[in-house]
């Protein structure tokens, strides 16, 4: 038989280092070891970068911010503009005022309403379609004792919508009312005296039939004054009644 000759296989030299990069002090100098290391400095570096990047342009947003909304972020929707003038906000006048059964009530958007009772039963003989009262039967326990109710929703009914507010007077206008000849359609100036908690409402439309702008001195109860003993009202000038 033939003998083959003995072979040393001798490995790859390991793939040097690109130019320019050095073995870091305390290493191996292992060529594969000095590529990992510098592909990790690399990548801190890109990332000091870009925190770096990201500081400048929040900075620059918040200066943006700052300049043009005071500080304060800008809505993501800007509330579209009014269809129609909106009423101003009713301030002193906002409340229920009221003087025996009719009732002013102004909300503090200065949409408020007027209610009143017609003194007709809605379905009794020779009654009006509208507008009448309208009875409704209940029942209330009291005491563990049952007894018949009548809830009544007065038929006298019209809007009201505050036009201007200065301090303690207002102008408005009166739109929608059942009940013309008790509360007539158009203009009304209404004051607060906030001393004795009353509301003064003076149409610029007299009205033709009885009218709860004529009761007494035309004045309407807040709840401070309807509290107020019978003797302490009329001592105040005032009468709220029921």
């Amino acid at each position: 038989y033939s003998t083959m000759p003995s072979q040393t296989v001798v490995p790859p030299h390991p793939p040097a280092p690109p130019a320019g990069v050095h073995a870091p002090a305390g290493t191996s100098g292992d060529p594969a070891e000095v590529l990992i290391q510098e592909a990790r400095r690399r990548q801190r570096r890109r990332q000091r970068r870009l925190a770096a990047a990201m500081l400048l342009v929040s900075g620059a947003t918040a200066a943006y911010l700052a300049s043009t909304h005071g500080g304060r972020p800008a809505a993501s929707h800007d509330r579209p503009a009014a269809a129609h003038r909106p009423a101003p906000v009713a301030g002193l006048l906002a409340g229920t005022w009221h003087v025996h059964t009719f009732v002013i009530t102004i909300p503090r958007d200065g949409h408020g309403a007027l209610v009143w009772p017609t003194h007709v039963r809605c379905g009794t003989a020779g009654a009006p379609a509208a507008p009448c009262d309208r009875w409704t039967p209940g029942t209330e326990v009291v005491d563990g004792r049952s007894y018949t109710t009548e809830q009544i929703t007065d038929g006298g009914r019209a809007n009201l919508v505050l036009t201007s507010v200065t301090g303690s007077r207002a102008r408005g206008v009166i739109t929608g009312s059942t009940q013309p000849s008790v509360v007539p359609d158009g203009k009304v100036t209404l004051s607060v005296d906030t001393h004795r908690d009353v509301l003064s409402a003076s149409p610029s439309v007299s009205a033709t039939g009885p009218s709860p702008f004529h009761f007494g001195t035309g004045l309407f109860c807040g709840p401070a004054a309807a509290a107020l003993p019978v003797a302490q009202q009329q001592a105040e000038q005032i009468n709220c009644g029921a």
